[in-house]
C-alpha cells in the first residue's frame, strides 16, 4: 500500500482535489471581487497541502473529538476548538476573532445553500475537507482584513500571514519522512522479523482482531491492545496521543478514494507494524535520532510489554495446568480401591444379618 500511495499522491491529483474543494466551497460568497478572489485561490493552492491535504491540519484534527469512531475525514466541533486553541486564533480583545465569532465561522461553513449540497453525504455537525478550507479563509479575512485598523490589504495576504504566524507551526510532520527515516530501515525490519514473524510474540487477541476484520485493525482494537493488553499507555503516552499515531500510520488518501460505505478506521498489517514503531518511539524516546536507537526503543517495547505479556500468560497457563494435575491426583488418592470396597460391603452385610445368639 505504501508504493501505491506514492503513485497516486501526485501534484496533478493535488491540483484536482483543490479545484473540487473550491467548487464546493462558498468562496465566491466570501470574496465578491473576482480579482481578489482569484488571488485568494492562488494563495490557497500554495498552502493547500498544509491545510487540508495529506500531512495536514485537517487530518490531524479529524482524529480529535467524540466522532473519531464514526467520521474519518471530518473535523467535529471539539476538534475545531482544539484547532483554534492550538493555533492561538481566538482573541477576545479583537473585533472579529472572539470565541463567539469562531462559532459563527463553524456554522457558516457548515451551511448548505443549494439543494445539491443538501443531498450530498455531508455531516451537519462536522467540517469536511472543503468546509475546513473555507473556515481557514474566513478566519484569515476576519483577523486581518475585517478589523480596525486593517492589517492586510487583500484576502490573499491575510491567508499568507495567518499561515506563517499561526498555522504552519502546528502542521504535523510528513508521515513519509518517518517511514523513510525509520520504518523502511534494515535494523527495524530485523526487529520485526525476530519478534513478530519468528517468535510470533503478538498475542492471540491481536490475530483474532485481524481475522475478525478481514486482516485489518480498527482504532478500538489497537487502543485496547495498547491500553488493556500491553499496558503501554502512561504519562508519556496518553490515549489522545495514540489517536494521532494511529492516523499518522494510515493511508487516509486511499481511504478517501474508496466509496463512502467502505471508509472505515482500519489499519492493515503493515500499517499496524508502523503503529507499533511509532508507539515505541513515543513510549521510549530514543537518546538520539538514529535508526539504531529507534530499533532499541522498538525492542524495549516488545520485551517489556508484548513479550512480558506472553510470558505472563504462559506462567498462568502452567500454574493452571499444575493445579488441574494435582487435583486429579488428589481425587485418585481419595478414591478407594476395589479390595477395600469389597471388604466394606462384607462388613456392612454382616452387620445387617440377624444374630445367632438367642435373646436372654
Amino acid at each position: 500500500m505504501k508504493i501505491l500511495y506514492s503513485q497516486v499522491d501526485t501534484d496533478a491529483l493535488v491540483a484536482k482535489a483543490y479545484a473540487v474543494d473550491l467548487k464546493h466551497s462558498k468562496v465566491d460568497r466570501i470574496v465578491r471581487d473576482v480579482d481578489r478572489r482569484r488571488e485568494l485561490e492562488a494563495a490557497g493552492a500554495i498552502h493547500y497541502r498544509a491545510i487540508t491535504y495529506d500531512t495536514s491540519l485537517l487530518l490531524h484534527y479529524c482524529a480529535r473529538g467524540v466522532r473519531v469512531a464514526v467520521d474519518q475525514v471530518s473535523v467535529s466541533l471539539s476538534g475545531f476548538n482544539d484547532f483554534l486553541s492550538d493555533c492561538r486564533l481566538i482573541d477576545e480583545s479583537s473585533e472579529r476573532c472572539k470565541a463567539s465569532d469562531m462559532d459563527n465561522v463553524f456554522v457558516a461553513a457548515n451551511l448548505e445553500v443549494t439543494e445539491e449540497a443538501k443531498q450530498q453525504d455531508n455531516p451537519d455537525r462536522s467540517l469536511t475537507r472543503f468546509e475546513f478550507l473555507e473556515c481557514v479563509f474566513r478566519i484569515a479575512i476576519n483577523k486581518y482584513c475585517n478589523c480596525k485598523p486593517v492589517e492586510c490589504e487583500s484576502p490573499a495576504l491575510a491567508l499568507h500571514r495567518i499561515m506563517d504566524e499561526h498555522l504552519m507551526p502546528m502542521v504535523p510532520p510528513d508521515p513519509n519522512d518517518f517511514r523513510t527515516s525509520y520504518l523502511y530501515k534494515e535494523e527495524i525490519s530485523d526487529c520485526f522479523l525476530e519478534y513478530v514473524v519468528l517468535n510470533c510474540t503478538l498475542p492471540t487477541v491481536a490475530i483474532t482482531a485481524a481475522l475478525g476484520n478481514r486482516g485489518v485493525w480498527r482504532f478500538k482494537n489497537s487502543s485496547n491492545l495498547c491500553k488493556e493488553t500491553f499496558h503501554v499507555l502512561d504519562d508519556k503516552l496518553k490515549q489522545r496521543d495514540l489517536r494521532d499515531l494511529f492516523f499518522a500510520s494510515k493511508m487516509l488518501l486511499l481511504d478517501e478514494m474508496a466509496p463512502p460505505e467502505v471508509q472505515k478506521k482500519l489499519l492493515y498489517f503493515t500499517d499496524f507494524l508502523e503503529l507499533l514503531l511509532r508507539v515505541a518511539l513515543a513510549r521510549y524516546p530514543p537518546s538520539s535520532p538514529t535508526v539504531a536507537d529507534a530499533a532499541i526503543a522498538l525492542q524495549t517495547l516488545f520485551v517489556r510489554h508484548i513479550c512480558a505479556k506472553e510470558k505472563l500468560v504462559e506462567t498462568f497457563q502452567h500454574s493452571a495446568d499444575k493445579v488441574r494435575v494435582l487435583g486429579a491426583i488428589s481425587r485418585l488418592e481419595r478414591r478407594p480401591s476395589k479390595k477395600g470396597m469389597l471388604q466394606r460391603k462384607a462388613s456392612a452385610k454382616a452387620l445387617q444379618s440377624p444374630s445367632d445368639t438367642p435373646p436372654a
